[in-house]
């Protein structure tokens, strides 16, 4: 029976002292000792009769209570303990079994008054002693808790969890010295406390003491070579200092001492995948898959491992081999139709992506890679209804607004883009990217004025967008407006992104300064970046003629003709330089 009523008290306190419930049990004699023995059938019962006699009826309902809480029914179960305590009041334990129920509801002023009731009745019961510290730490009262559990300490000075609690409280209050004290404490009793040492090493983490925890994890290995946990923890201590091969050594040394082949070598693979070392890793899969052809989490990563080298055959191969084992997979889907995708296996890829299910976000990127595929295949209809059902899902995203605006765009439905834009603006007002493709799509149907308005709107939001500076000064040079402003747009732009449609902006804002030996620079730059660039081309033809560096103008005109023939403009300026 006792160890029925400390099971209970376990179920309703998780995490409450778990070792140290069996002590609940000595409290049972109190209302329980007379519950076996008869009754005499006298018409005036003694005193000590009707003591008995309560104290089976404060069984009886206390067992009523025991069931209930095994059915669930925690409010009948409180109100059994209560009938139990008002037959039998001076059961300590009886106060302390109703206060965990209330404690685990989070009614902790409930709970403390029963406690109090507890402790009144037997000032040093052990479990109410331990609860009341628990509940105090429930209800912010970081110090009277430490108080409460170091009262404990003094009687019961043997108590592991007592200073692992006592120093975790230490913890949360950043107070890490008497973290310290407390734990050394302990361990000065017993010297060779795995869970002391484990918190004294977590603790010096805590400190950034990387050296003193792996000293206190090494001397755990000294004393339970089979405890993986210290493994685990010591090798992401390695894993930080940067120390990786000592970590694969220590993670191959927890294999042989526990004989967790697998877990282990699963740890060295994913350390191996993130420090790009994929021979080594595939090694370490390998070994995991002959012990077990069926390890899922092998195969994904070896197909992973694969998809990164591109080797699209082997990992289509590996991410089938793996589906058997696990065949409702949103994860093997997605990365089976990434690799159909990538050898151009259209039809295949986008049946997979169809499959991908959950997480949210592993279907919204499974949305967006079948936008991509029917782009590839020209179905630009099926690629923006793709698109369109990655905001119906999720709209957070301001990047899928400037995919499908810009497949709009592609395809010159603009009103549509703009649409779709607007859309975007009311959920990210201030996101500055969806004013300037606004501002890009004006320019292509000519509406000057819009165009600088949403660039201006743009750079409200970010100075140092390079698109909208690079754009409005192309603009105020083709127009010849504006020009300083647009010199000082298009140096910003090139010191921020020297890219070449860049640097070609700054050399034609200088051309039409008729600051022609400043523009050499910057657009003999530009078609070195891109020297099959038609425009940038043109841009320096045009700088040669007025340097008057006539074959330089030539070559470079004809050097247009080769790529594009039929660009009569060019020919024209061509001819004219012709002896």
């Amino acid at each position: 029976m006792d160890g029925l009523i400390t099971d209970q008290l376990r179920k309703h306190a998780p995490g409450r002292f778990s070792t140290l419930l069996v002590l609940l049990s000595i409290g049972v004699a109190v209302c329980l000792s007379a519950c076996a023995l008869p009754s005499r059938e006298t018409a005036a019962p003694s005193a000590e009769e009707q003591q008995r006699y309560t104290q089976r009826q404060a069984y009886s309902a206390y067992t009523r209570a025991r069931l209930q809480i095994v059915d669930g029914e925690i409010d009948m179960a409180v109100a059994e303990l209560q009938r139990a305590i008002s037959f039998d009041d001076q059961s300590a334990y009886l106060y302390a079994v109703l206060a965990s129920i209330y404690l685990d509801r989070g009614q902790t002023d409930m709970a403390l008054e029963q406690l109090h009731k507890a402790l009144t009745v037997e000032p040093h019961h052990l479990t109410s002693e331990l609860m009341l510290a628990d509940c105090y730490h429930a209800q912010g009262k970081t110090d009277q808790a430490i108080e409460t559990f170091q009262q404990v300490l003094e009687r019961h000075p043997d108590l592991e969890d007592v200073y692992l609690h006592i120093s975790r409280l230490y913890v949360s209050q950043q107070h890490y010295d008497q973290a310290d004290r407390i734990l050394h404490q302990w361990i000065e009793r017993q010297p060779q406390s795995i869970n002391g040492l484990m918190e004294l090493a977590h603790l010096y983490r805590l400190r950034g003491q990387e050296k003193q925890a792996i000293t206190s994890y090494e001397r755990v290995i000294e004393l339970a070579p089979q405890d993986r946990r210290v493994y685990l923890q010591l090798g992401r201590v390695l894993e930080r200092q940067g120390q990786f091969d000592e970590a694969l050594t220590l993670y191959d040394e927890a294999a042989r001492q526990t004989e967790e082949w697998s877990y282990f070598d699963h740890l060295g693979s994913t350390l191996l995948i993130q420090l790009g070392r994929y021979p080594e890793a595939l090694l370490r899969l390998e070994s995991i898959l002959q012990r077990d052809p069926s390890d899922v989490e092998a195969l994904g990563k070896q197909g992973f491992i694969y998809i990164e080298q591109q080797r699209w055959v082997e990992a289509e191969a590996t991410f089938r081999q793996a589906l058997p084992y696990h065949p409702v997979s949103s994860q093997l889907f997605y990365w089976l139709a990434f690799a159909l995708e990538h050898q151009q296996r259209w039809t295949e890829a986008v049946q997979y992506y169809q499959m991908v299910e959950q997480p949210q976000v592993l279907k919204l990127e499974a949305l967006l890679r079948m936008s991509v595929v029917y782009m590839a295949t020209e179905e630009f209809d099926l690629a923006a209804e793709m698109l369109e059902q990655v905001l119906t899902l999720n709209d957070s995203d301001v990047r899928v607004f400037l995919r499908l605006a810009a497949l709009y765009q592609k395809q010159q439905h603009y009103e549509d883009a703009l649409s779709v834009l607007n859309r975007g603006l009311r959920v990210h007002p201030q996101e500055e990217d969806l004013f300037y493709s606004q501002g890009v799509i004006y320019e292509l149907q000519g509406k000057r004025e819009q165009t600088e308005q949403m660039m201006r709107e743009a750079l409200t939001l970010n100075p140092h967008h390079v698109g909208a500076l690079n754009h409005l000064a192309y603009i105020y040079a083709e127009a010849e407006e504006n020009l300083e402003e647009a010199l000082e747009m298009a140096q910003l732009a090139a010191q921020l992104s020297p890219r070449a449609a860049v640097l070609d902006t700054l050399g034609w804002v200088y051309y039409h300064m008729r600051l022609f030996e400043q523009a050499r620079d910057p657009l003999e730059q530009a078609v070195a970046k891109s020297p099959d660039d038609v425009l940038v081309l043109e841009h320096l033809g045009d700088l040669y003629r007025q340097l008057s560096l006539i074959d330089d103008a030539r070559q470079t005109y004809d050097r247009i003709l080769q790529l594009q023939p039929d660009n009569p403009a060019v020919a024209e300026k061509l001819q004219e330089l012709l002896p």
